[in-house]
């Protein structure tokens, strides 16, 4: 017996929402692929859907997703960046970082690695100079730029 087409768009929209709440894959994308999927399984049991062969069903599913991409978007990207404006970053300050490719000068950005991951990173003030393969210490996070010493 197969699956009605309602379902398996169903199914499809519920997972994607799923791996996109649940955090699996990070992103927003897996978000708009649900809404659409959702969206074609409800057109498909419709009296109008019922009619709609799977080419179709396909188009209409492409063509929500980008629908629901091009609205959302932003007022999602806005949201998720507001909320984590209130974020301090205090695990990172006191911790090491090492100096990677370019010594560390007064007011050039360079490059650290810190906890495994590369990050941009400028000196402190009152530092004028940091080699390469030196540890510094993280006393303060602007952006995604930390400031070291």
């Amino acid at each position: 017996m197969l699956l009605s087409p309602s379902l398996v768009w169903l199914v499809i929209g519920i997972v994607a929402m799923l791996i996109e709440i649940l955090a699996i894959i990070p992103g927003i994308g897996l978000l708009f692929i649900g809404l659409a999927a959702l969206s074609v399984s409800i057109l498909v049991t419709t009296e109008m859907g019922a009619t709609i062969g799977l080419i179709g069903q396909c188009v209409w599913f492409f063509g929500l997703t980008v629908v629901y991409a091009v609205v959302l978007w932003k007022p999602l990207k806005r949201w998720r960046i507001s909320s984590a404006k209130g974020e301090t970053y205090n695990n990172m300050v006191g911790d090491k970082a090492v100096v990677l490719e370019n010594p560390l000068q007064q007011g050039v950005m360079g490059k650290v690695r810190w906890s495994g991951t590369v990050m941009n990173a400028k000196l402190y003030q009152d530092v004028v100079t940091a080699a390469v393969d030196a540890t510094v210490e993280i006393v303060a996070v602007e952006g995604n730029t930390l400031i070291v010493k």
